[in-house]
């Protein structure tokens, strides 16, 4: 520590909490010297001296008298110690007055050789209208009144970035993790809180609490742990107490919205979001189509057009549309997804068409052509609930298999095989059961099936192969 002598001058001191170990070190230069602490590199302790007579010099200590020595003679580039030291990376950076009584910067890494002016390390650098600088994460951060200079201290890079007005002082600079949080302002949003990792992509404006070009004239930072307390102003508010918990703040998460079918109408509402913020989710089915409900995880979040999320992990939901009538734009998009052997014009699509209760694959046949009716891979649009039944009507003479495809997204499809074995009808697929079957007439079954589980929901297509148009 320092302490000033009965002349009035400052001297190093040093102790170990006794009274024999509490002691002053030097005289450096002289018994009129002046002395101001620089900062620590390494174990060492560097310290500028001056008095009138030997001029400014550079010290050097460890802690004790014979471990301090001068290290570098400023006065023989007639230069005096001025003032604002700062340590850094690997380097302090102090001002040095020179023989014209100009202000300009030099820099020591602790070594006589690498005590130099600043200027010969970094030309590119302008320390005018400097402030303060810090020295984090390998990145020593100079702060200027209207500019912020970044220098990786590894490669020597410089990056600058320009504010209306910076603020660096003793409260107006803090560090947690590996961001240096600061306060800068610009024309549209005014004195708001921004931090930076040393990259150009990682500085950044934290937030903008107050809305348009006065700010919040967020300062008087003060850290505890990963989180940040300060005080900023709303208009018409004044002053609060402020906090930022950087540990959730700056998480990302993703919204996946997916449309199914994907011609059925539109979503809104996907994209990245920071911890926290609420996603609001939006429907919007086209003609012929009707809005069933939003599905995460198998589960009906809601049957809203309009729905709020808060995001806390990475989701994906998906907007179920359900056919209603006429929709040539379905027709085209069975067609893109290979649903469809070929396009089947402005027919209606329905589901149940006729209203009797049952999912009958003729009402999705093809028009009728050259005297048959060509079935392809008919989709029934109504997703089933898993632990609900649902029925159909199926042509057999009992030896024809039928394949029932399903699906949760439209996008992977399994298979179920429904046979007779001379008794009973049976599936090879444990997700899908025959639950009732009865021959309504001659060759026509009426088939009952039930999905398993007990949550989420089912989509079912089949192939039916080739009839006569008297069947």
């Amino acid at each position: 520590f320092l302490a000033r002598s009965d002349s009035g001058s400052y001297r190093l001191w040093r102790s170990d909490g006794t009274a024999a170990g509490t002691y002053a070190l030097g005289p450096f230069a002289g018994l009129d010297e002046e002395v101001t602490l620089l900062g620590q590199l390494g174990s060492e302790l560097l310290l500028a001296s001056q008095d009138p007579v030997s001029g400014s010099s550079l010290w050097k200590t460890s802690g004790t008298v014979s471990e301090s020595s001068q290290m570098f003679d400023l006065s023989a580039q007639s230069v005096s110690f001025y003032s604002s030291p700062r340590v850094l990376t690997d380097l302090i950076i102090f001002m040095g007055e020179n023989s014209s009584d100009e202000v300009e910067w030099w820099s020591t890494d602790g070594t006589a050789e690498g005590t130099r002016p600043l200027g010969e390390i970094q030309p590119s650098l302008d320390l005018s209208e400097w402030q303060n600088s810090v020295e984090h994460g390998g990145f020593d951060f100079h702060f200027m009144r209207h500019r912020l200079a970044i220098v990786d201290a590894s490669t020597g890079n410089l990056v600058e970035f320009d504010f209306d007005h910076l603020s660096a002082g003793y409260n107006d600079i803090a560090i947690i993790g590996n961001y240096v949080y600061f306060r800068g302002s610009g024309d549209e949003y005014g004195d708001e809180l921004w931090r930076s990792d040393g990259s150009a992509g990682g500085t950044e404006r934290v937030t903008d609490i107050a809305p348009g070009p006065m700010g919040s004239n967020a300062r008087r930072f003060i850290t505890s742990g990963k989180k940040l307390y300060f005080t900023a102003a709303i208009p018409g508010q004044g002053d609060a107490l402020w906090v930022l918990d950087t540990e959730t703040y700056f998480l990302r998460y993703v919204l996946s919205l997916t449309g199914i079918p994907s011609g059925g109408g539109g979503v809104t509402g996907g994209g990245e979001y920071r911890s926290g913020e609420v996603a609001e989710l939006r429907a919007s089915p086209v003609d012929g189509f009707s809005f069933v409900g939003w599905m995460r995880d198998g589960h009906l979040l809601s049957g809203d057009l309009s729905e709020s999320l808060t995001m806390t992990e990475d989701a994906e939901i998906q907007a179920i549309f359900e056919l209603t009538g006429t929709s040539p734009g379905y027709s085209q998009w069975l067609e893109e997804q290979g649903l469809l052997e070929r396009p089947i014009g402005d027919l209606a699509l329905q589901f149940d068409a006729d209203s009797n209760g049952l999912t009958n694959l003729f009402e999705y046949a093809y028009p009728p052509i050259g005297g048959s009716r060509s079935f392809g891979h008919p989709i029934f649009e109504d997703p089933t609930e898993l632990g609900e039944t649902f029925s159909m009507l199926l042509r057999s003479d009992g030896e024809l298999d039928y394949q029932l495809d399903y699906s949760s997204d439209l996008r992977s499809w399994s298979r179920a095989t429904i046979r007779f074995d001379g008794e009973i009808w049976q599936s090879s697929d444990p997700e899908i059961s025959v639950v009732g079957a009865s021959e309504v007439s001659a060759g026509v079954w009426k088939m009952t099936f039930r999905a398993a589980g007990d949550s989420g929901r089912l989509f079912f297509r089949t192939s039916v192969g080739m009839f006569d148009e008297s069947q």
